[in-house]
């Protein structure tokens, strides 16, 4: 839930329909935040399995399978015609590695959907509060989820709703 912003707190006289858009402004803004910091916090743990991923995916385990697989492919007690144990052993590795490249690229596609949607959230956040210097700190609120009652998001919050007053009112009202 939104918090609620009265006028004589921001110390701004506005008009009724300077209202009606700044509280217009104030709902978009904070649905982009909440928005925000969801992607941020996916984008957070995706990180960390890519990560996860990509050290699974770069291993030398692979390598020593495949190597295990040719030995035993060529030793005179696994020797015969076709598809012995060793050619098993190189394919299966085989598999297990493109298995795992296959899910590094779907969860960096993944991510990567995820940062378009930031990047969309941040031009809905420029078109509401006026600049978008601020939208990339929404992802230090979202360590451990958004907590509106947290001093620094509040304080930040606050700086939010000067921008917004700030466009919607523009510098006719520069006390605050």
């Amino acid at each position: 839930m939104r918090p609620i912003v009265l006028n004589a707190e921001l110390g701004v006289q506005m008009t009724e329909l300077e209202k009606i858009e700044f509280n217009r402004r104030i709902d978009i803004a904070y649905s982009v935040i909440e928005a925000a910091a969801r992607c941020f916090g996916l984008m957070s743990d995706l990180d960390e399995r890519i990560k996860s991923a990509a050290k699974a995916a770069s291993s030398y385990w692979y390598w020593f399978f495949i190597i295990v697989g040719i030995v035993m492919h060529y030793s005179p007690s696994y020797a015969g015609s076709g598809l012995n144990t060793g050619i098993w052993v190189i394919f299966a590795t085989l598999g297990v590695w493109c298995a795992k490249q296959f899910e590094l690229r779907q969860l960096k596609t993944q991510r990567d959907g995820y940062e378009e949607r930031l990047y969309e959230l941040e031009m809905i956040w420029r078109s509401v509060v006026g600049t978008g210097a601020f939208f990339w700190d929404i992802d230090k609120f979202t360590n451990d989820g958004l907590d509106h009652e947290d001093d620094a998001f509040s304080a930040w919050w606050a700086e939010q709703r000067r921008w917004i007053l700030e466009r919607v009112c523009g510098y006719k009202n520069r006390s605050f």
